[in-house]
């Protein structure tokens, strides 16, 4: 695999275009639990409690979808050398000018995904910046993003490149990919055309997901599927649907990779089709848009 230190550390931020800003700002601070950290460029960027920066990043847009994905990587050194390579391996591979980086940026290279995701590579310091939520249930950080796509196998040797490794797959396609000591950060999961399947948003522990429910029910969001627990991850979730039409995650108790070593092959678990997405046997089926792709209603 090459150096294993010349890797992304794990997700930086996702950005996603919303054609009405005014609910989604309302939507993942005042229900969600993130704060505004900064706005540039019409760009809104709002932050978990552990987040580098910013977690996620608003972009006004006509229609709803993802705009990047954006990957953080621990110095300019190593953000050459990815360049580097991803050039190497016939993809084009730009740096971003000095006056286009977000706030929080010191670096960043960007480059589209085998599906024409735009993926931003980025360095830049933690910034701490002011995080205001108080004792209320809030996201510590993104913990992972599930992108649909026709090719799997292009997809997994492009991430592959930047470091991730496939550590589960089940019976339904998806293959769930790590690139630090969390179970997984990113998975793909077959779709006829590209599509964000959701993000999560790691909240620590079960109590949290659940406190999460009742603020999110407070404020007339309901859950679209859960609480459950998950058999790849082990994590405890909850799925909502945000005013753009996304699937959004609350999660917590995901398995983590004691001591993890980029360079360590681990054994892929394959998970049988008795595993229906949550072992506890409670949560029932997902809604069609989240199993069936954008064209069964959801968003991207």
């Amino acid at each position: 695999m090459g150096d294993p230190q010349v890797a992304v550390t794990g997700l930086d931020h996702i950005a996603l275009a919303v054609p009405d800003l005014a609910a989604a700002l309302g939507f993942y601070t005042d229900a969600w639990g993130l704060a505004p950290v900064a706005e540039a460029d019409g760009e809104h960027h709002l932050a978990g409690r552990e987040s580098r920066h910013a977690d996620l990043v608003l972009v006004p847009g006509a229609e709803a979808g993802l705009d990047h994905l954006a990957l953080g990587v621990a110095s300019t050194e190593v953000l050459d050398r990815l360049a580097e390579r991803l050039t190497a391996a016939g993809h084009a591979a730009t740096p971003v000018p000095a006056a286009e980086l977000r706030p929080g940026q010191t670096a960043a290279v960007s480059v589209p995904d085998p599906d024409g995701n735009r993926v931003e590579l980025v360095v830049g310091p933690r910034d701490t910046g002011p995080r205001t939520a108080g004792d209320r249930p809030a996201p510590l950080r993104l913990g992972h993003v599930v992108l649909g796509t026709p090719d799997q196998a292009a997809m997994d040797a492009f991430y592959r490149i930047l470091g991730f490794r496939v550590t589960d797959r089940n019976a339904t396609g998806m293959w769930f990919l790590r690139c630090n000591a969390d179970h997984h950060s990113l998975a793909l999961v077959p779709a006829e055309r590209p599509w964000l399947q959701h993000m999560a948003y790691d909240v620590g522990t079960v109590d949290e997901v659940m406190r999460g429910l009742g603020l999110l029910r407070e404020h007339g969001v309901t859950p679209v599927w859960g609480p459950g627990r998950h058999g790849p991850g082990s994590n405890v979730f909850t799925y909502y649907r945000d005013p753009a039409g996304f699937f959004v995650e609350y999660y917590g108790d995901l398995d983590k990779f004691d001591d993890f070593d980029p360079a360590a092959e681990v054994p892929v678990v394959e998970w049988g089709p008795e595993h229906k997405g949550d072992v506890w046997g409670i949560a029932g089926r997902p809604p069609a848009a989240f199993i069936g792709g954008p064209d069964a209603g959801s968003t991207s």
